[in-house]
């Protein structure tokens, strides 16, 4: 298969995979007309959040033998016919059954692309698509309110559940008919010898050591920065500011353009330093330098300047870029790390830490900000930065599994 039909084909799957389990948030206010209650939209969420971790957790040891094209191919299917009954069901109760099931469904979507993009793309392209796919989020997340609002007013709430299960069930066949297996061609060297014992996944000098603990220490640090900025930056900016909800919404929406600049540009800098340079470690943690010192910059910038529209959209955007830029490293520079029959388990611990630092952004943090104001919050993530900094330093001084195949 031509690598810019698969690029797409990855790219339109996971877009879509976001938007099936973000409508029903953009679709909550209609909701609520129809018998739901807040309680009950948070409960949907919430139902979502524990699957999907224990899904993606799962997914990423199971695709280390399993084959990635069926695990996508089943997942987005899967995804296609809950929300195909979403629009059937209208009573709370099955909906957190059923955004439970989409979130175990939704897991298994991520681990399989990752799989793909490192054994069907060469070394010096990979941080590019890696990068591209991940900036899905960002497209989806900007184009998933408009859309919901779209679908909602032309037809019905349920009506949009209907049509995009209809398309996650097209998608899913498609991928099913045209996606590759993984490629033997590209990775040679990681094809494991028939008369070498396979060690377990769950290797304890692989999982007890300083690329583990720096790369997960990281992640936790990284993770929590990014949404507590995408979660409370515009009442952050309706503080410094003193302006209304729209304006410092768009100051959030110029964060989310910074996270797809950087997450593109990170991984097009990675493939330049892959190409380019030879290195002791992954090429990918030197980006990954680049924009976690760009996002403490950012963030401490927006703390110690005097507040102004100019320095909120500067510091806005450079935090977006810096987190999501930072944030696209962390998988490929695992799988690139070890080889395959561990990437999965490394990838699952690494998915636990992002799940805690995101966690540490929601409730704890908004307890915190009961007797604190919002910029007190962000001080917090400024001082913890340099942390995830010093981490990501530590990463280049690493040698593993790229090293055995760069020589």
């Amino acid at each position: 298969m031509k690598e810019g039909v698969l690029f797409s084909l990855l790219f339109s799957t996971y877009f879509l995979s976001y938007i099936s389990r973000k409508n029903i948030i953009f679709i909550a206010p209609h909701l609520l007309k129809y018998g739901f209650t807040k309680s009950d939209l948070g409960a949907t969420q919430s139902s979502f959040t524990a699957c999907y971790l224990v899904s993606k957790m799962s997914s990423n040891i199971i695709c280390n033998w399993a084959s990635p094209r069926l695990m996508l191919s089943a997942g987005i299917s899967a995804v296609g016919i809950i929300n195909l009954l979403a629009g059937f069901l209208e009573k709370p109760e099955y909906m957190w059954a059923l955004w439970g099931l989409n979130g175990l469904c939704s897991g298994a979507c991520w681990p399989a692309i990752g799989c793909l993009i490192v054994s069907n793309f060469p070394e010096h392209k990979r941080g590019r698509i890696w990068s591209l796919v991940s900036g899905s989020m960002n497209a989806g997340s900007t184009l998933s309110p408009i859309l919901a609002d779209f679908l909602v007013h032309r037809t019905s709430w349920n009506t949009s559940f209907m049509l995009i299960g209809i398309v996650d069930l097209l998608i899913g066949a498609v991928l099913f008919i045209l996606l590759p297996e993984e490629s033997s061609s590209i990775n040679p060297t990681d094809k494991t010898d028939p008369n070498t014992p396979v060690s377990s996944p769950w290797s304890w000098d692989i999982l007890l050591n300083k690329f583990m603990f720096s790369v997960c220490l990281s992640q936790m640090i990284v993770t929590f920065s990014l949404i507590s900025f995408s979660t409370w930056g515009q009442m952050l900016f309706i503080e410094k500011l003193g302006t209304d909800t729209l304006t410092a919404g768009i100051m959030v929406s110029v964060y989310e353009i910074g996270g797809f600049c950087g997450s593109t540009t990170s991984g097009f800098l990675a493939d330049y330093v892959a190409r380019t340079f030879k290195t002791r470690s992954s090429p990918r943690a030197y980006p990954g330098i680049l924009c976690c010192g760009i996002s403490c910059v950012s963030v401490a910038a927006l703390q110690f300047l005097t507040p102004s529209y100019i320095v909120c959209r500067v510091c806005a955007f450079g935090s977006g870029f810096g987190f999501y830029g930072t944030m696209a490293m962390y998988g490929l520079l695992t799988r690139e790390y070890v080889s395959r029959e561990h990437a999965g388990t490394l990838t699952a611990v690494m998915v636990v830490c992002s799940q805690v630092g995101g966690f540490c952004a929601g409730s704890p943090l908004a307890e915190f900000y009961e007797n604190h104001q919002i910029s007190d919050g962000f001080w917090i993530v400024s001082s913890i930065l340099p942390v995830a900094f010093v981490c990501m330093t530590v990463l280049t001084m690493v040698d593993g599994q790229y090293k055995e195949k760069r020589e």
